[in-house]
């Protein structure tokens, strides 16, 4: 028992020295320790996602998830995700091209895309908006989605057109 003690304490006093020692330049100039940079944010190394701030990576990895419903293929690599703005607050408004202006699974989609961003951590009011009046081509497909959408859409005479 004394010997754990011993150990504790003497491990205790070089975390101490070691912290005196690379605080002691900033002592010497009068300027603030760096703390900041210091925090630890989780002990294996790893941050979880849950844990990170809202960015537009991680809405558009959301909304990577949410499916064209007739299509199958990802509304981000259809290109169909036209906006995507976020605020400080976590306020998320998205703007959604169709495939074709009528879509009768428009509704679908935007209900898809707004589940997705609304389940995000940090996420405010989310506005999803499908703008009919936006044309999409097929060039606004992933090189991925386009060769899918050919190969399941449209038959190889017609792709050179």
């Amino acid at each position: 028992m004394g010997s754990a003690l011993f150990r504790l304490l003497t491990t205790l006093l070089v975390v101490l020295a070691a912290i005196l020692v690379l605080s002691l330049p900033f002592v010497i100039a009068g300027r603030r320790l760096p703390i900041s940079r210091l925090i630890v944010y989780a002990d294996s190394g790893y941050v979880p996602a849950d844990s990170l701030p809202l960015d537009s990576s991680r809405a558009a990895n959301a909304l990577s998830a949410v499916d064209d419903p007739e299509l199958r293929i990802p509304i981000t690599e259809l290109g169909l995700v036209r906006s995507l703005k976020l605020t400080p607050d976590g306020d998320i408004t998205l703007i959604l091209a169709l495939t074709t202006p009528h879509c009768p699974y428009a509704a679908r989609l935007a209900q898809d895309a707004f589940l997705a961003l609304q389940s995000l951590p940090g996420a405010g009011l989310v506005t999803v908006r499908v703008d009919p009046a936006i044309r999409w081509r097929p060039s606004d497909a992933t090189e991925r989605a386009r060769q899918d959408f050919y190969r399941r859409f449209i038959n190889d005479s017609n792709r050179s057109r």
